[in-house]
């Protein structure tokens, strides 16, 4: 199963270069049908989003906001590694179902509201902000769409803002992520395997994605995610 995994990560990596976020969202709407388990898929998708986003964060650095950053992560320390913990050694069954109805309840919410709410740059939405992600980062590596809903609303008159900020974010996050899921025992020999070789494709994605994001709406590139989001949650649940 190593073409569709590849081919998997470097459109994951290809859309995150494009809209800011999405690849944690796109691989894990797919991994499922082809990966051992749910928890292993995760476990690659954190390590992979932290590559991607450590190299994005790195070439924005100028733009970080650490003001934004720094309580979102800590709401998001907090109940990321709370998640993990509780949520190590669950049935592969339950996980599945959890996922399904999560990657559609998110696709709605974004399809439906995201350009419509507006939420206030304060510590106390940070904070909320980074929790959800932590929760959603923790069950299902998709640490994205919470802290993309309040950096979004917070940066929308600077599009490099945004994206500095939600790599920086995303790339913290997903190595506390996988240092939490190496301490719970959930990372093992075929997750380290799977995201060595994966880099390549990744890096890959990265490079060609900047290259064209000019070219290519993001708004555009996220409805195709939310698409696959929600298509997949479907096919997930009628398994």
């Amino acid at each position: 199963m190593w073409l569709p995994f590849l081919a998997t990560c470097f459109a994951g990596s290809f859309i995150q270069s494009v809209s800011g976020f999405g690849c944690g969202i796109f691989v894990n709407s797919l991994f499922p049908f082809f990966m051992p388990s749910v928890s292993e898929g995760v476990a690659i998708s954190n390590l992979i989003s932290m590559s991607l986003s450590s190299v994005m964060a790195f070439k924005l650095r100028s733009r970080i906001d650490f003001r934004l950053i720094i309580p979102a992560l800590l709401g998001y320390f907090v109940t990321n590694s709370a998640v993990i913990f509780l949520s190590a050694g669950q049935p592969d069954s339950l996980y599945k179902k959890v996922l399904a109805v999560a990657l559609i309840l998110m696709s709605a919410y974004f399809f439906l509201f995201n350009d419509k709410i507006r939420i206030r740059a304060s510590t106390p939405n940070s904070v909320i902000a980074g929790a959800l992600s932590g929760i959603l980062g923790g069950l299902f590596g998709m640490s994205g769409p919470p802290i993309a809903a309040f950096m979004i609303s917070v940066c929308a008159d600077d599009s490099q803002k945004y994206l500095a900020n939600m790599q920086f974010f995303l790339a913290a996050g997903n190595f506390y992520a996988s240092v939490m899921r190496v301490l719970a025992g959930l990372v093992n020999s075929y997750v380290l395997t799977r995201w060595s070789v994966s880099l390549i494709v990744v890096m890959t994605g990265v490079y060609i994605g900047q290259k064209m994001s000019k070219r290519i709406s993001a708004q555009g590139v996220r409805k195709i995610v939310y698409s696959v989001m929600a298509g997949s949650g479907v096919l997930i649940l009628l398994q």
